[in-house]
């Protein structure tokens, strides 16, 4: 673990997002994630640090009557989530099923604290902040960590890193 580790390949489990985040309205899925990061992971024999900076773009499919107001057009929907902090893009079309590409607003993260690991257990207290769990692996210079719900032990986000 010891070393400077840069982000590389980010993969979101559709399938979980999709059973997770659907409940408001079960016809809805989201697909097509391609998550940017940039950025680094450095591990001392005792702390680690992290900054980097992340955007999503992913499509978002769901039937009109699925928007809060009814008076809401699919373009108009998109219109309004352009409108947020939230999204560097949004667009929308359709008329009864709304087919949206969106593209979130790049984010920052930094975060340092101490770890510890266990088998193949990683885990983090980060300073001043909740402490993580996830899986890994070190095998050479790539570093994969695993996000496992620990409820349905399903993988949520698999991260490959490459050692500087």
């Amino acid at each position: 673990m010891v070393g400077t580790w840069n982000f590389g390949s980010y993969c979101l489990d559709e399938s979980f997002i999709n059973d997770t985040l659907t409940a408001s309205c079960p016809a809805a899925r989201f697909s097509n994630f391609n998550v940017t990061r940039t950025g680094s992971m450095v591990f001392t024999a005792t702390d680690y640090a992290t900054a980097s900076i992340a955007s999503v773009a992913f499509t978002y499919t769901f039937p009109q009557s699925c928007i809060v107001d009814p008076s809401l057009t699919c373009g108009a929907f998109g219109d309004s989530l352009a409108g947020t902090p939230d999204y560097q893009s949004a667009s929308c079309t359709g008329s009864t099923m709304c087919i949206c590409q969106l593209v979130t607003t790049p984010s920052t993260t930094t975060e340092s604290g101490t770890y510890t690991t266990s088998g193949g257990t990683l885990n983090t207290m980060p300073t001043g902040g909740t402490p993580g769990t996830v899986s890994y692996c070190v095998q050479g210079d790539r570093l994969t960590l695993l996000d496992i719900d620990a409820t349905t032990m399903r993988t949520r986000a698999t991260q490959v890193l490459q050692r500087q």
